[in-house]
Formats: C-alpha cells, sequence, structure tokens
C-alpha cells in the first residue's frame, strides 16, 4: 500500500466520537462529550451516570441502550459509530424486587 493510500485511510478515522446520552426520567440537558473512538462504553456509562448524579444500589442498576438494544459494556464508541463520528445512548434504569 502506498503512503497516500495509507493516509487517506487515516484520514478517515475520526480523532473524536461525538457522544450524546440521554436520560429520560432526569430533569437535565443531555450529557455530550468528544471521546476517542476507543471509549469504552463502560467508560460513558460512569460519565453519563455521574452527569445524572445517579448511582447504582442493592435495587437499582443502570445501563446504557444504542439503538433500542442494551449496549455491550465492552465495546467502543468508535465501533458504534461507525462512519458517522457520532453515537446517541440512552441511560436506562433496572430495578430489581428483592
Amino acid at each position: 500500500m502506498d503512503p497516500a493510500t495509507i493516509e487517506d485511510e487515516q484520514s478517515k478515522k475520526p480523532a473524536h466520537v461525538r457522544v450524546t446520552v440521554t436520560f429520560p426520567l432526569a430533569n437535565k440537558p443531555p450529557f455530550h462529550k468528544d471521546d476517542p473512538p476507543d471509549t469504552t462504553v463502560a467508560t460513558v456509562l460512569v460519565a453519563g451516570m455521574a452527569h445524572f448524579e445517579v448511582t447504582d444500589d442493592e435495587t437499582t442498576t443502570y445501563y446504557l441502550t444504542h439503538d433500542h438494544e442494551k449496549a455491550d459494556p465492552t465495546k467502543t464508541v468508535g465501533e458504534l459509530a461507525g462512519d458517522k463520528h457520532a453515537v446517541k445512548f440512552t441511560l436506562a434504569k433496572e430495578i430489581t424486587q428483592g
């Protein structure tokens, strides 16, 4: 592969992915951040929970959804964003009765 082709391939990869997290149960605006593409969903979850001032406890667990499905915490925002250079998550609250 010639250097120009390698440079073209690298220029297509964004330096950052625009991450948005919404939480319908909160009275706060969405969380926005430009993250490196290798940032994991688990890292975004921690930042989103801090933004919305929520924490897990014995009966409540929070997770992120993407495209109406539970997001794999090991995936990266770059994988989920693809060519869009942006990814949107929704923070979900799961209550377990004990």
